[in-house]
């Protein structure tokens, strides 16, 4: 799955809780409980996920004013994938009540992605890729 890049910064617990609900709602037939969702602050991490966990959420900053949250979903289990990062980015913005940027992979320019909003409306935009750069979170972020 794409990045989603929130302009809203979320504790752990309420990504966790989203996730869960956006991947129940997405993926019917196979229902994820919330201990099977990690959510880690740097892809070094991935070596102490726990053998049932089937959905990892790496959380990055970017230099952005605006859109400062970046979320990594890695699926491990197939049966929760999903072809549609639009709908996942547009159940993942309306509960959170933010806005998303995510890459339009049909795209070749890094610059262009869809503005996802909290109503499930999306638009392409311009945005300065060098901006969004991610850099890894501390756990202790999610703290305070």
């Amino acid at each position: 799955m794409e990045r989603i890049i929130l302009n809203k910064r979320v504790d752990k617990l309420t990504l966790k809780q989203v996730l869960l609900e956006v991947f129940q709602s997405s993926i019917e037939q196979s229902k994820i409980e919330i201990d099977e969702i990690k959510i880690i602050g740097d892809i070094t991490e991935m070596a102490d996920i726990e053998e049932h966990t089937r959905l990892v959420c790496e959380v990055s900053l970017c230099q952005n004013d605006e859109f400062m949250f970046m979320l990594s979903i890695s699926i491990l289990d197939e049966q929760l994938w999903t072809e549609n990062d639009i709908e996942v980015a547009s159940k993942i913005c309306s509960k959170l009540g933010c806005k998303a940027l995510i890459e339009d992979v049909n795209e070749l320019a890094p610059s262009i992605m869809f503005l996802v909003h909290p109503d499930g409306r999306y638009e392409h935009i311009t945005v300065d890729p060098d901006a969004l750069g991610g850099f890894p979170v501390e756990d202790s972020y999610f703290k305070g």
